[in-house]
């Protein structure tokens, strides 16, 4: 399956490259490669580019073959159909939203979330976000690996802001942190991708 990815005159080198790879080794059937386009679409939603993130998505999200022995890929398959429910949210389609998160909500596909308590899972992912700067630091990261840990932080957070309503035991106070981490995340992952 091809994506249909398109060169801008806008893509900086870092998003030319992560273009040309994605185009050119994308299969279906590879977590891998679901990965690599989510967080490429992850990188352009977060640079404002949220309508050719939600075009690369709709290409493939809902059609990515899902097997109980394929966990990896069926997580991948999660995290994409909850970046282009988030995606469709913020461009008015409440329902098209609602429908892409009760998929990922009937699906409990995302590491830990199938049976680990939601409020305990999130504040866990909180803690990791508020260590990546001291990790970044130790480790002497690369700018490459920098984005994609940035990326996937924002990609586990959409789990709660998409179905966060759905849990019980998330609060409002969770809410509240969520909206500001999230704020946090995207801030600091625009600069990393435009840097």
């Amino acid at each position: 399956m091809m994506l249909n990815i398109v060169d801008r005159e806008e893509d900086n080198a870092f998003l030319r490259r992560k273009k040309k790879s994605v185009r050119n080794r994308f299969k279906l059937t590879q977590a891998g490669t679901i990965e690599a386009a989510n967080l490429l679409c992850a990188w352009l939603a977060v640079i404002g580019r949220t309508g050719e993130a939600r075009d690369i998505l709709r290409d493939y999200a809902e059609h990515i073959p899902l097997e109980k022995s394929r966990w990896e890929r069926a997580e991948a398959a999660c995290k994409a159909m909850l970046l282009l429910a988030w995606l469709e949210k913020r461009h008015g389609n409440r329902a098209e939203s609602e429908r892409l998160s009760q998929w990922a909500l009937t699906q409990w596909l995302i590491t830990g979330s199938r049976s680990e308590d939601k409020k305990a899972l999130f504040w866990r992912q909180v803690e990791g976000f508020n260590m990546v700067t001291e990790m970044i630091e130790f480790c002497e990261m690369k700018h490459n690996d920098i984005c994609v840990v940035y990326a996937e932080h924002f990609l586990e957070f959409l789990y709660f802001e998409q179905l966060g309503e759905h849990f019980d035991s998330f609060s409002e106070t969770d809410q509240l942190m969520l909206t500001s981490i999230l704020n946090e995340n995207i801030r600091v992952l625009e600069a990393e991708v435009m840097a």
